[in-house]
């Protein structure tokens, strides 16, 4: 046998001060005694077991098996995870050894350590940061040096950004983002009060916690009125250009608190609208535009925005400071009136933050069948495409490097997401909030190895293309005060025609397909599976032309693999139905685990043909329509089978360990609407949609078939995952007709589900079914954590929870209640009004609008389901 204290890995832990001799000897004892003879991969094995047993995080055991035995403390802190890198340095996840808590840990990178101006700028970060103390900025804890290495100590902050959500999830509702838009110009008046002003408020820069607060970060660009001069060099254009005051953009000196209003509402701008002011590809463009356009009205692009709104955000705007609000004291009471929320939107508050997880150690159940424990991060990416999540196994492969473990860095407050898309070509400045680079930010005095006058050449030279850019396109209008806005997938686009452009139009005889482009020209496609990949990771948007329905065939299925998002969606305004025949086994739809799936505003037809039934044979299971491995969003969509009555194991989307967020969608016919493999660490979301059986009973009666009555969703357990990670689903104002609400599958006492239901509302045979692990078939009260909040549930029988056999586990709302947590639950019969039907005869989902419903009503707002029209 092997004596394990003659391993790399066992070594390099004792020289770096991360284990002692009795912690790796609990690692060897963890492992198997049938793989101890295994020299090749001894280390990783160690390194995995460590990780297991929690006495290392998974960035420490890389670090290790790279080779890495120095560094990993720095004062009293132990780092434990890199979360960023920016040009100012690396920022960590540490701990504190003396108050036992995690910090958000800066350090000044290496080459800057002799730089004076870089560290007058940390230092002075550090001075800034030290006076402010308020709910809605991130607080800064200490600074100091340690062995030549300068650092900041910051609160760690589990949650996500705004701009995250934005690029994930799409608009945010206007009454959340008046309310997010308060919080941040309460922190803003705060640090006004202090004499400070931050001049990069941007979503990037704006965290949103589990709780729903949201807390303004990166307070590297921040001066303090009394010494700005010191710090600030003319010539110095700073901030991050989609969001630049005007006056800022000029001369940074003439930034004050006004400034940063403008910046906050442009932010407010791109909440609810989906997009920033100016949407142009080129730096110099953006600069000219913030000086002399206006932005498209708010009320064009999103009818939701209340008229008082829209204006309060165009004051913040106005191009002149004296024009705007003075201070954001002003702003936080302009913009109250407008954060008083319904039930929805409060909900929506904390879904945006809600979604970050704990990174710890897995449960031995949460390995999966490799045995390796993997943990989910998110990274940056500058350019076109957006960043996904990635995993990293440490048992898997050769001893990760260590470029390889600090590549795709999360930012530094615990969470990720995509840079905006830039065009640009220019030099930049890293972001000291911890995330990759940014296209869009220049500070061009900062940047080493470029005399200032060539700087300052280039700044000109931009500002002069940009002039020339603009003279051209107001020539080619004949108008003299030209607006070059991006172009939404209106119908007007889709023909052919946006906006300030002429496009050549789209000849849709030719192909149903086509690719929206990021310069807002529309180009057709030959099939749907080119327009897939040419549009993958975020170069444009796959659009199918409305009308007459396209039919498909599925045959082998189309299989998209790589990284970024791919967006389908139908053409706003008109109907876009897709008629899929499952002729194969497999599914139409296939995504890899680094592509995000984004399905908008389709009407999705499937089929499955008849299977010759052979003796002694069973029929194949047939394909679901969907296979996501990666992250998918549903929006405003309708699936449903056809015939009326569906087929056995229909099923819409099968979300492969992903996250999966369902709003505003209509699932009909299905056997399984939707089935999650639920991976440590993974959040899903159903909101606002509808789950209702097909056909009506008239044509059950005329047929003499029963309508098909299914489950809503199937939850499956799933190893692996970000370690000792929670597995949740949460259905948000949903409503469910059929079977049951959800089977569980595999869950036990040690690794539950958690359930959250909001406002929903059920007519169903039994509320869910359960079946267990093979290794643990016996049902517990602790395989599942539902917590239930203003819910109708009107349940067939006694039958809450059944097993596979349909045998009561939990047995009438009674004994429900006192096993689980449910406020405010309304046990009342529901009936629907079942019309009107749609015009080729099936239910509408106006149809599941609830009789006499009471205040609140539960379930989703039938007005909000399905397609926009």
């Amino acid at each position: 046998m092997l004596d394990p204290k003659t391993s790399r890995f066992w070594k390099a832990a004792l020289q770096s001060g991360l284990l002692d001799a009795e912690a790796l000897a609990a690692c060897w004892d963890a492992i198997s005694p049938e793989k101890r003879d295994d020299a090749e991969h001894l280390d990783r094995r160690l390194g995995r077991q460590a990780v297991y047993l929690q006495r290392l995080t998974l960035w420490q055991a890389q670090q290790l098996l790279a080779g890495r035995i120095t560094g990993f403390q720095v004062d009293r802190y132990i780092l434990q995870e890199l979360i960023g890198q920016g040009g100012m340095g690396r920022v960590y996840r540490a701990k504190d050894t003396r108050l036992d808590r995690h910090v958000a840990l800066k350090i000044l990178s290496p080459e800057r350590m002799n730089n004076p101006r870089a560290i007058a700028r940390f230092q002075r970060e550090a001075k800034v940061g030290a006076q402010l103390q308020h709910e809605n900025l991130v607080r800064l804890y200490d600074f100091g040096e340690s062995q030549g290495r300068h650092f900041l100590v910051m609160e760690f902050i589990e949650g996500k950004t705004l701009g995250f959500y934005i690029a994930t999830q799409g608009r945010i509702p206007p009454a959340v983002a008046a309310r997010f838009c308060r919080q941040v110009a309460l922190g803003l008046d705060h640090a006004h009060g202090k004499g400070l002003i931050h001049r990069d408020v941007n979503p990037y820069n704006v965290i949103v916690t589990k709780e729903g607060i949201a807390k303004l970060a990166d307070m590297g660009l921040a001066i303090d009125l009394a010494d700005e001069g010191k710090v600030t060099r003319d010539g110095a254009t700073v901030g991050t250009f989609d969001y630049v005051a005007p006056e800022q953009a000029r001369h940074s000196h003439s930034a004050d608190i006004r400034s940063d209003i403008y910046s906050l509402g442009c932010t407010f701008y791109h909440m609810v609208a989906g997009q920033v002011p100016f949407p142009h590809p080129g730096l110099a463009e953006k600069l000219f535009a913030h000086q002399s356009q206006e932005a498209a009205p708010l009320a064009g692009l999103t009818p939701d925005v209340p008229p008082g709104l829209a204006e309060v955000v165009g004051k913040m705007m106005r191009k002149k400071p004296e024009e705007r609000f003075q201070n954001p004291q002003e702003v936080a009471a302009a913009l109250r009136p407008y954060t008083e929320r319904s039930p929805v939107e409060r909900e929506a508050v904390i879904a945006v933050g809600a979604t970050g997880g704990d990174v710890r150690a897995p449960e031995r159940g949460d390995l999966g069948s490799g045995d390796a424990p993997t943990s989910t991060t998110g990274g940056s990416d500058v350019g076109n495409e957006a960043s996904q999540e990635f995993s990293i196994q440490v048992d898997l492969g050769p001893a990760p490097s260590l470029t390889g473990s600090v590549r795709n860095p999360r930012p530094w407050f615990g969470t990720a997401g995509p840079r905006p898309p830039s065009g640009c070509d220019s030099t930049s400045s890293g972001s000291d909030s911890g995330s990759a680079v940014s296209a869009s930010r220049l500070d061009l005095p900062a940047g080493p190895g470029r005399p200032r006058w060539q700087k300052a050449a280039m700044l000109l030279g931009l500002l002069a293309s940009g002039l020339a850019v603009e003279e051209g396109v107001r020539r080619s209008l004949g108008r003299g005060d030209a607006q070059v806005r991006r172009p939404t997938l209106s119908a007007n686009v889709a023909k052919g025609a946006s906006p300030g452009r002429v496009m050549p139009p789209i000849d849709w005889d030719k192909s149903p397909v086509a690719v929206l482009q990021p310069d807002g020209s529309m180009a057709s496609a030959p099939d749907l599976l080119r327009a897939m990949e040419t549009a993958l990771g975020g170069k444009g948007i796959v659009v199918l032309r409305g009308g007459t329905p396209i039919e498909l065939q599925a045959g082998e299925g189309h299989s998209i693999s790589g990284r970024g998002t791919l967006q389908i969606q139908g053409v706003e305004g008109e109907t876009t139905v897709l008629k899929i025949a499952l002729d194969a086994a497999k599914p139409f739809l296939a995504t890899g685990s680094g592509v995000n799936l984004v399905l908008k505003n389709l009407t999705i037809e499937v089929s499955r043909p008849a299977v010759p039934s052979v003796a002694a044979s069973p029929a194949p299971a047939p394909p679901a329509l969907i296979m996501a491995a990666g992250k998918a969003l549903l929006e405003h969509c309708a699936i449903r089978t056809a015939p009326t009555h569906g087929y056995p194991g229909s099923c819409a989307i099968v979300s492969n360990g992903g996250g999966l967020s369902v709003t505003h969608c209509w699932f009909e016919g299905f056997e399984t609407a939707v089935e999650i493999r639920a991976l440590a660490g993974n959040d899903h979301i159903l909101r606002q949609s509808m789950f209702v059986p097909g056909g009506t009973p008239s044509e059950a009666v005329k047929s003499g078939k029963p309508v098909r009555r299914g489950w809503a969703a199937r939850i499956v357990f799933e190893g692996g995952g970000v370690p000792r990670g929670g597995r949740s689903v949460r259905f948000d104002h949903c409503t469910f007709v059929g079977e049951g609400l959800s089977q569980i599958v595999g869950f036990t006492g040690r690794s539950p589900l958690r359930l959250d239901a909001v406002g929903c509302a059920a007519r169903v045979e039994r509320l869910l079914g359960w079946s267990g692990s093979p290794s643990d078939a016996s049902w517990t009260p602790k395989s599942l954590t539902w917590t239930g909040v203003d819910n109708q549930l009107d349940v067939a029988g006694d039958v809450w929870i059944s097993t596979a056999e349909a045998a009561p586990t939990v047995s009438g709302a009674d004994e429900w209640a006192r096993i689980y947590s449910e406020k405010g639950l309304n046990r009342a019969a529901i009936q629907f009004t079942m019309a009107p039907l749609t015009p080729d005869g099936r239910l509408s989902p106006q149809a599941y609008s609830i009789v006499r419903a009471t205040s609140p009503t539960p379930g989703a707002d039938p007005y909000e389901v399905g397609p926009k029209p």
